[in-house]
């Protein structure tokens, strides 16, 4: 049935068709704020309701769970939130939403809305979810309904009334944004230019302070006082929770967060969630309730301490991480920078604070467009090549200035980042009179103004085609196909030749230095990161991986901007960095050793070339599985949670399954990773984390299975990096080659990894004009990054 037909009384909209005399103003914060906040916010706010969420696939954070009975006992009303999730889901969705709401002791009939805001485009499959969804929630005996951005509710609305029962309770429409100003105190519903609208959002979140309580709140008004009790009876009780089951371990430390968060959040306290204890710099798996403060600062006087438990739970006080300090001063700086994988941060079930808040002020990237593969199958080779496998610091720009050099037609490239002045040299005087074809992720002097790009364009005119990648943080792109990298490292010679690596172009990648052969190269290794490459000479692989590349450039070249306003993110951040003896050295004293090149030359090799977003995830998820009696991992993270794509939790779970299986896992990941949270993540999930090791300067994102397989190539386990990033690699059936990697990895594994522990330092994000305290080394933001 079409939104503007005539509909019995049953399934006509539920917002009064003439304007309302009086119209009743609620407000959305996404993480619960605590019981005293919204005790205060109710006595002095203009806010008869609140939304509820419950947690789903696109809202993980649990902090609403369980205060249902306590707000009531307050005076709110609530207009619950299910947020939906992959769009093959939902009639799975629908059936979770009900059952969560039915733990929650909403009663039947009461409307939960399915949040679709966040939706760009509509297609069959939104209109599959969108029937499905509420098909669920019908038969469980609750309202469905929709919250979703103006632009789209006309659509969304025919969608959700295509066979809606007649006779069934009517949807409500919450809507957000429009043509017209939204104000608290005089809009109605109606003002959104929706006429079915029952509630009207204003467009953003902003931070509201009532009675001396401050929170971010985004502001609605309704057509009714009560928007999820519109159709449930005055009086009726609400169901008992349905779930029997007893609460998780880290549930019953968000019950004590719950009832404690304002004796929690002293001064500079920025988090409050459930997580697990770390002793000694050693995860222990005791739950605890973990605070994250902006200056750990060990001379704090007693009565600003937090206390060291709470009803049993211990509480662990950390310092928090600079992005997280960005995060809360600057939400949209901190956005565009976690959007790099490497600088995400995890999300939590339970959590709460100034942290959590600001992911409603996160910036949004551009929008995005399907994937679409070239057409040319990614089958495997095995044939008679040479390959040239060689890792830096120990080689790599010894062996890659040679390949560069002996371009003889033209070169094809697909880049992450290019700085280093010796490899531009080198790469500008390579290409002179040849044909040359680029797709570059980074810019970091705007639209049209990289010094690379300008020099070529003068120098190859036509026979230069370029194209800034189109990825969801370039300010270079109208329109995103990857969403936040085009993280891949390949280069094709002559079609017939192709050089593909973990690493950059960069000094930190590809330093001028051979330390194999000069032992005065020897002491600037250590500052630079370990990286794994191969040259293959072999014109069928090389020739597919072109294939691909200028695929990307045609699919990049409609979708450059020319002439926008760039501003870094985070430009001119500065932090300060507590000066501490280095206590990530390795403990064993043993000499640093540096391997030479291993050719295979002219033999029999199969390999698997893999990309993503096109096949990586299928077949390195049975590579793990294969592995019998080792599986040896060298990666800059790994950043896994319930939010991450199926592709990534299901790797994780399966080097778990051959830890279980008794396989010798290990993996060695970057030293950062003992600053940050996401080793603990992991433990959240039941994996090993005693498999880990960390390692400074790790960006390998190589792998060795039984001594008889090798990985070289560039995803990071990241969702995006394994899923839907730009990246490549190779899978190298060999036991030659697994043998030359594993010997490297070993002797990283030995000499220069440590045990993992989680230590992070006191770094403190500095105020404009603010001096270097006693104690502490200045430094800008990008610097500590990259160290």
């Amino acid at each position: 049935m079409k939104p503007n037909e005539s509909t019995p009384a049953g399934q006509g909209t539920a917002a009064a068709a003439a304007r309302p005399a009086h119209s009743f103003a609620g407000f959305d914060t996404a993480i619960y704020p605590g019981d005293e906040k919204m005790r205060i916010w109710k006595a002095s706010s203009p806010y008869s309701h609140t939304a509820y969420y419950l947690p789903s696939p696109g809202h993980l954070n649990a902090s609403w769970v369980g205060v249902r009975e306590r707000l009531e006992q307050m005076g709110w009303s609530f207009a619950v939130v299910y947020s939906g999730g992959e769009h093959d889901r939902g009639a799975e969705n629908g059936t979770d939403a009900a059952a969560r709401a039915e733990r929650e002791g909403f009663p039947p009939g009461a409307v939960i809305f399915l949040d679709m805001e966040p939706l760009e485009s509509i297609d069959s499959s939104v209109k599959d979810y969108v029937r499905g969804w509420f098909a669920e929630v019908l038969q469980a005996g609750y309202t469905p309904s929709l919250r979703c951005d103006a632009k789209h509710a006309i659509a969304l609305r025919e969608m959700a009334l295509d066979n809606y029962p007649p006779a069934a309770n009517a949807p409500l429409f919450w809507v957000r944004g429009g043509p017209a100003v939204f104000n608290r105190a005089a809009s109605h519903p109606g003002d959104s230019g929706i006429p079915f609208a029952g509630l009207w959002q204003e467009s953003a979140a902003t931070l509201e302070t009532h009675g001396g309580a401050t929170m971010p709140a985004a502001a609605n008004v309704a057509s009714m006082e009560n928007p999820s009790g519109l159709y449930v009876s005055v009086g009726t009780a609400a169901v008992l929770p349905a779930a029997a089951r007893p609460l998780s371990p880290l549930e019953r430390v968000n019950r004590v967060i719950q009832k404690h968060l304002h004796e929690l959040m002293l001064k500079d306290v920025i988090q409050v969630r459930a997580g697990y204890r770390v002793a000694a710099g050693q995860p222990t798996g005791q739950p605890a309730i973990v605070v994250k403060v902006l200056d750990k600062n060990p001379n704090l006087p007693a009565g600003a301490q937090l206390p060291r438990s709470v009803e049993g739970f211990p509480v662990d006080v950390r310092q928090a991480s600079p992005i997280e300090q960005i995060r809360v001063a600057d939400p949209q700086s901190a956005s565009a920078l976690e959007r790099a994988p490497e600088f995400e941060t995890p999300t939590w079930e339970f959590e709460y604070g100034e942290l959590a808040f600001s992911a409603q002020f996160l910036a949004k990237a551009v929008p995005t467009i399907p994937y679409q593969p070239a057409s040319v199958p990614l089958d495997q080779v095995d044939s008679k090549l040479t390959i040239n496998c060689h890792a830096s610091p120990d080689c790599g720009w010894p062996n890659l200035k040679p390949f560069l050099e002996g371009t003889q037609e033209r070169l094809t490239v697909g880049m992450y980042d290019i700085g280093s002045q010796h490899v531009i040299d080198t790469f500008k005087q390579s290409v002179q009179d040849k044909h040359l074809t680029m797709v570059l992720d980074s810019n970091p002097a705007g639209p049209n103004e990289h010094p690379l790009q300008k020099a070529l364009e003068q120098e190859l005119g036509a026979k230069f085609k370029f194209a800034w990648a189109p990825e969801a943080t370039s300010r270079d792109i109208t329109t995103a196909i990857f969403p936040n990298a085009y993280h891949i490292k390949v280069v094709v010679r002559d079609g017939k030749v192709m050089w593909l690596s973990s690493g950059n172009w960069m000094d930190s990648n590809q330093p001028d230095i051979n330390p194999v052969q000069n032992a005065a190269d020897r002491s600037q290794a250590g500052r630079r990161n370990r990286e794994w490459h191969v040259i293959v000479d072999h014109e069928g692989l090389s020739s597919l991986y072109e294939t691909y590349l200028e695929h990307d450039l045609k699919q990049a070249l409609p979708l450059q901007r020319a002439g926008a306003s760039f501003a870094a993110p985070a430009a001119g951040i500065e932090l300060f960095v507590e000066e501490v003896d280095s206590d990530l050295e390795p403990a064993a004293a043993l000499p640093r050793q540096f391997f030479k090149p291993f050719l295979l030359k002219d033999k029999q090799v199969r390999i698997q070339p893999l990309l993503t977003p096109d096949n990586y995830g299928p077949h390195i998820l049975a590579l793990i599985r294969s592995a019998k009696k080792k599986f040896y991992m060298q990666t800059q993270y790994v950043h896994a949670q319930q939010s991450s794509p199926q592709v990534l939790k299901s790797l994780v779970e399966a080097i778990q399954e051959r830890i279980e299986a008794g396989v010798d896992v290990r993996i060695i990941v970057h030293e950062r990773e003992a600053r940050g949270d996401w080793i603990e993540r992991l433990q959240t999930t039941g994996f090993d984390t005693s498999v880990f090791r960390v390692q400074p300067g790790i960006h390998n994102k190589g792998m060795v299975v039984d001594s008889k397989i090798a990985v070289v190539g560039s995803q990071n386990w990241s969702g995006d990096g394994v899923s839907r990033n730009r990246d490549a690699s190779l899978i190298l059936f060999n036991t030659q080659i697994a043998r030359y990697f594993e010997k490297i990895f070993l002797h990283d594994w030995t000499r220069l990894a440590r045990p993992y522990e989680h230590r992070p330092l006191r770094v403190l994000a500095a105020k404009p004009g603010e001096a270097t305290p006693a104690g502490f080394r200045r430094i800008t933001l990008a610097d500590y990054l990259s160290e």
